[in-house]
């Protein structure tokens, strides 16, 4: 499933809501996205997790170069 463009929209902006700690919150959410999909993999052995692993490994390191949180979200994993 592919999350669509409004929706991930207001995925970024729950997480950017955080009061304190944004970017931290932001890394642990997609940290434990990444974790599930490498989980998923090894439970089923079905590739479709591991085939969505680079766009969310790619939006994790932008936002821990100190992307913009919500932009990383919405454009990295978008379509």
């Amino acid at each position: 499933m592919v999350a669509k463009g409004a929706e991930l929209i207001e995925v970024a902006e729950e997480i950017a809501r955080k009061k304190d700690g944004v970017r931290a919150y932001a890394l642990s959410v997609v940290g434990a996205a990444i974790e599930m999909l490498y989980k998923s993999y090894f439970i089923t052995g079905k590739s479709v997790f591991v085939a969505k692993l680079p766009k969310f490994l790619a939006v994790y390191e932008g936002i821990a170069r100190n992307g913009h949180v919500k932009l990383q979200i919405v454009a990295g994993l978008g379509g």
